[in-house]
Formats: C-alpha cells, structure tokens, sequence
C-alpha cells in the first residue's frame, strides 16, 4: 500500500522534528480513515496538518492511502461513471473526475460571521467593481472545463489577472479565482494563485489551508485508483459513434457552441495567457506523469479488451424494463411521427449505460462501519443520576487542567491553534502511545517506538 514506510531510520529523520500532537492528530485519521464513509473526514485532518507543517510527507501519503480503501473507490467509480463513462478517455474528461472526486470529498470551506458556508457560484458584492472581467474568465474556464476546448482556458488566465490588478480587494478577487479554478479541476493554475496570495497575506488561513489541499490534488489526483489511465480520446472517438449513433459527435457541438459564442459577442478578444504553438511544444518535450506510479487496485484492462458487440449491448423488447416497455406500448397505440423510435432508442442508450455501469462490482470485503458508543447513546437512561453527576464533574475538572496545560503552553510558545488543542486534548484519550499493538502511523513496528514518538 503506498504511504507505508520501509524502514525505521527514515521515520525517524522526519516524523521526529514534529510536535506530539501531529502524532495524536494522524493515528487519529488513520483510525477514521478505516471506516465506511469516514475517509474524508480524516483526509480533512491530515490538510489541516498540512496547513501548519506543509512538509509533512507521512501525512501527504497518508491522505492518498486512506483514499485507497476499496468501497471509497467503489463509491467514486460510481459517481463519477454518471457523468463521465469509464471509456471516456479524452484529457478534459480526466480533469472533469478529478474536479468532481474533489468536491465530493474536500471538507475545505470558508464560513461567514454567523458560521456558515460562502458559496462563490456568483460573483459577491466586494468584487463588483471588477465582475465583468471576472464573469469573462469564468465563462472560458467553463467551456474549456464541460466542452473540453483546452485554448479557452489559455483565455481565462489574463482576464482573472486583470480583474485581480483592478479589484479594491485583491485579497477577495485572487480568493475567488483560485476557488474557479478549483472547482474546475485546474489544480496547478490553482496552486500558483494561491501560492501568490499567500506571498502577500502570509496568515490568511484560508488561502493557506486550501493551498495545501489544491497542491495534494496537484501531484497525487492522477495516481488516485478509481480514476482510468490518462488517454487522448481516441478509445472515446472510436467508441462513442457506435453507443451513440443518433447523437452529434461532441467535435460538432463544440463548433456549434464556439460560433454561438461569437455571434452573441461571448467570445474572447483579447491575447491568450500563452501561444497554443509553444504550448504545444512544450506538452511535446515535457511528459505529463503523475508524482506516483498507480497502484492495480481497479483492472482497467477490460476497456481495451471488451468488444464492440459487448460495449453495445443490445436489448431485445422483453429485455427492458417492465415500466419502459409499459411507456412503449402506450406509444404503440399513438405513435406521433417518429416519436416511438426515438423512445425506443434512447431506452437502449439508457439500457446499455446501465449495463456498462454493472461492470462496476462492489467490493468483496464488508463494509467497516464505525462502531456505536451504546455507553454514550443511553446515557440518559441511566437510572443512576447521582453516579452520572459525579462523572461529568469529574470529567468538567480534567477539562479545566487540559486547558490550563494548553494555555500555559500557549504563553511560552504562542497562541495554540485549533489543530493543536484539538489533538492534544485527543492525546489524552488515547491508547497511551498505542503500545504494544499496531502502529496507527502506518509503519513497521520497531522496539523503540516510545524514542521517536514522544507522546
């Protein structure tokens, strides 16, 4: 499994300069990252750790092998197949998983005063001295993001450069820019936007927490097993004509949709960020791998060896379902013009999408669902209440010296983050440095453990 370590000597030269509550925090996201449903939640830990110490690799590797469980790759195959078939190899559809993986998965967020999310689908009112450059930058980023023309997004860089120049609040526009750029799957443009806000607002913690996120999905998303091998769309322009015969090849559309653009004066006027002559030299000279090798977790072969007849899949009358061949039958009676074979087809386009989705089988393994505390679900049904009193008095003092630990902590080296006090107040709670079972870190076990980690 990646993330593990081979040896002790490396561990040791890196996880030992961190404080001990950086150990508390990642056996605490291991241990979540075991359960169904809960990967994300501790992938949320291990950014924030990110955010304060961006160099630790154990918990860069530890994000992307708590993202190797088997139903989580189940579960985003799945999702992912609803917008974009697995045979679908085209370099946009690559970027366009990524970008939905992220937003399924990220728990990265700004709140507002009253503690809830700030969505930024619309331009917000501190950036409306600057909302026509913005909307003209959002608008090549979506064609070159759902259409695939990869020249727009060449055109989305300079006006967000320019809206960012112009804007009374720099710190705002660059802000929403790189959330575009994010939630479009542009990870890298993303990176170099926040990377510069950061340069001039070095304790803006949002930028700064969601740098680190953008950089992991950066260097580990095409590594991640439920997304197919990078391809150049040449399994999809043979195969798309043949499951979609009644269709317009996308190419067409993009055609069509470019010359509406120009007619309705959406189209860009103004220079791209980069020539697409030298760009495409240097895609040329410069190989697009990913940080790591991919793990076989997925057999992806079945995409290059699956017949035609087999990616067809045609479905006799009887053959689909009950409520559809209902709906045709009606149709039977009173067919308007053309109307039944279109219905017809399109049941064996649906029919046939959703026979290709169950090649997509679940797991062998059962589902690790996070255990239920009955102890704290029934307390109060506890007949006892004198004991319950006397424990949660107990449990208000050990409170009170924790945060007194914590504050007088705070005085010598700083004001403790919330990362901080979290972990070590988890600390205390914990399997007493995890001795003499299995290592929550993800490492070989080695006698001397208690040396490395001072916990």
């Amino acid at each position: 499994m990646y993330g593990t370590q081979t040896g002790k000597s490396r561990y040791i030269s890196s996880m030992a300069t961190f404080p001990s509550y950086i150990h508390h925090a990642l056996r605490h996201a291991r241990r979540e990252g075991r359960y169904y449903l809960k990967q994300s939640d501790a992938a949320a830990i291990c950014f924030d750790v990110l955010a304060d110490f961006p160099d630790c690799r154990e918990a860069k590797e530890l994000i992307y092998e708590i993202f190797c469980d088997e139903w989580l790759i189940y579960r985003n195959r799945i999702m992912n197949f609803e917008r974009a078939e697995e045979y679908d190899d085209r370099p946009h559809s690559q970027r366009y998983r990524l970008a939905v993986s992220f937003r399924h998965l990220s728990h990265w967020e700004i709140l507002d005063e009253d503690g809830e999310r700030i969505f930024h689908d619309e331009v917000p009112d501190e950036l409306l001295d600057v909302e026509e450059l913005l909307e003209d930058g959002k608008m090549q980023l979506f064609v070159a993001y759902c259409m695939g023309h990869e020249p727009s997004a060449d055109y989305a860089w300079p006006r967000f450069m320019e809206a960012a120049k112009k804007a009374m609040d720099p710190t705002a526009a660059l802000m929403w820019i790189a959330e575009e750029y994010t939630e479009n799957g542009y990870f890298a443009d993303a990176a170099d936007v926040l990377t510069e806000l950061c340069s001039s607002e070095p304790d803006y913690a949002p930028a700064r927490r969601l740098l680190v996120e953008v950089r992991w999905w950066r260097d580990y998303g095409a590594a991640l097993p439920w997304i197919p091998p990078a391809g150049d769309g040449s399994r999809f322009r043979r195969l798309y004509p043949l499951l979609y015969p009644d269709r317009k090849p996308p190419d067409e559309e993009l055609e069509y949709f470019l010359g509406r653009m120009k007619i309705v004066g959406t189209a860009p006027t103004w220079e791209p960020s980069v020539n697409r002559n030298i760009q495409s030299w240097l895609d040329a000279i410069i190989p697009d791998e990913p940080l790591l090798e991919r793990e076989d977790f997925v057999d992806w072969t079945y995409l290059d060896e699956m017949t035609i007849e087999e990616w067809q899949c045609k479905f006799s009358f009887e053959e689909l379902p009950e409520s559809t061949q209902q709906s045709i039958q009606k149709m039977r009676e009173d067919p308007a013009v053309g109307a039944l074979e279109r219905c017809e087809r399109h049941m064996q386009d649906v029919r046939g999408k959703q026979y290709r989705m169950s090649l997509i089988v679940e797991p062998d393994v059962p589902k690790n669902n996070k255990p239920i505390d009955r102890d704290e679900e029934f307390d109060d049904y506890d007949d006892d209440e004198e004991d319950e009193e006397e424990l949660d008095e107990g449990e208000d003092d050990d409170e009170d010296d924790e945060g007194e630990e914590i504050e007088d902590e705070g005085k010598k080296n700083g004001p403790a983050s919330d990362l901080e006090v979290w972990a070590r107040n988890l600390g205390d709670d914990d399997d007493g440095g995890n001795q003499g079972g299995d290592d929550d870190l993800g490492h070989d076990h080695f006698d001397d453990q208690d040396k490395v980690l001072p916990i």
